[in-house]
């Protein structure tokens, strides 16, 4: 993500902190995870468009 705004930084450390948290949860399967997944579509969607 361009790091131009405040916001966009702070989502680019949203981004990065959900990829890690993903990592460690494995292969559970439980809400938090399904939620974490969809935030992550959303933010690298978000990803995209900024670019």
């Amino acid at each position: 993500m361009q790091k131009k705004t405040s916001r966009n930084i702070s989502k680019a450390v949203q981004l990065k902190h959900t990829k890690e948290k993903l990592h460690e949860m494995g292969h559970d399967r439980s809400n938090k995870k399904k939620n974490l997944v969809k935030s992550l579509k959303n933010l690298m969607k978000r990803e995209q468009r900024n670019r």
